[in-house]
């Protein structure tokens, strides 16, 4: 007997045991009745035990696959992050250099006098010679020397800022990213593709890791916008890595990043919000 495509996926959803539990006990009573559709029961469940195990295994393998690719990937960022300390120390010092020029000046050359006879001609009006020999700006060489010192320490001091912050926020990547695979993109659900969310997010934890972190912070937004289930679960692990995303790329006194921070930590139901206030602290410790 040959049933039609109504009977065909009533029996798919009885077998993966989705059919409501009345259609279900009426399917039974035909199915002990009729030794084809008992037939037909056993062909359909070989064949959803069969897509179940490709499945598992598909997803088995994209896992192996990203460890491995995320082990070689995090030696090199471990080299990175120690260049940039050692960068970081580096313009410290320079700024300290820097700022002592700035305050005490260039040691001055020491001198022998030389004795001379008195002299009878008046000396020189010093004030005339002194307007002589500043510029038509109004400014003496000196003057010119500590103002340009002073935007030169600045920008060194802001550039040590930047590079303590981030590598605050590459260790809390580290800690929340690298010890638990699993949330590189989250569950694959039934519905959901590898090749779509996963996929997505691989590439945003990739851009991070590169160091382009603007186009990290960009895909994780947008991640945000429309996850798969469970949505919110979704929605609060990309707004934490585009938290690391923007801190990376603008600062801890950047505005947007601050509202940010302040945003997941007055979330009580955000999963990262622990996180978030151990980052805050790790940053008042600078």
């Amino acid at each position: 007997m040959a049933y039609d495509e109504s009977i065909i996926k009533k029996m798919d959803a009885f077998v993966r045991g989705q059919l409501p539990e009345d259609e279900a006990v009426a399917l039974r009573i035909r199915i002990a009745a009729d030794p084809i559709l008992k037939s037909l029961e056993k062909e359909r469940l070989v064949e959803a035990l069969m897509f179940e195990e490709y499945r598992r295994n598909q997803i088995s393998q994209f896992k192996q696959d990203w460890k491995a690719k995320q082990k070689a990937t995090l030696q090199r960022q471990r080299r990175w992050q120690i260049g940039i300390a050692a960068a970081a120390i580096i313009l410290f010092l320079a700024a300290i250099a820097s700022y002592k020029e700035f305050f005490f000046g260039p040691v001055p050359e020491i001198q022998t006098p030389s004795i001379t006879p008195p002299a009878t001609v008046p000396p020189p009006d010093v004030t005339d010679s002194a307007a002589q020999s500043l510029p038509s700006g109004g400014k003496s060489q000196n003057q010119k020397s500590k103002a340009q010192s002073t935007d030169i320490t600045l920008n060194l001091l802001k550039g040590a800022e930047l590079a303590k912050d981030r590598a605050t926020g590459l260790n809390w990547f580290h800690k929340t990213h690298d010890n638990d695979p699993e949330t590189a993109g989250g569950d694959i659900t039934d519905g959901q593709s590898i090749d779509t969310w996963a996929q997505d997010t691989l590439k945003a934890f990739q851009a991070f890791r590169k160091g382009s972190f603007e186009i990290a912070a960009t895909q994780f937004e947008a991640l945000m916008q429309n996850p798969p289930p469970p949505v919110k679960a979704n929605q609060y692990e990309m707004e934490w890595y585009l938290l690391l995303s923007r801190l990376c790329q603008l600062g801890a006194d950047d505005s947007n990043v601050q509202r940010l921070m302040d945003k997941i930590i007055a979330d009580n139901n955000q999963n990262f919000r622990p996180h978030a206030q151990g980052l805050k602290r790790d940053l008042e410790q600078h």
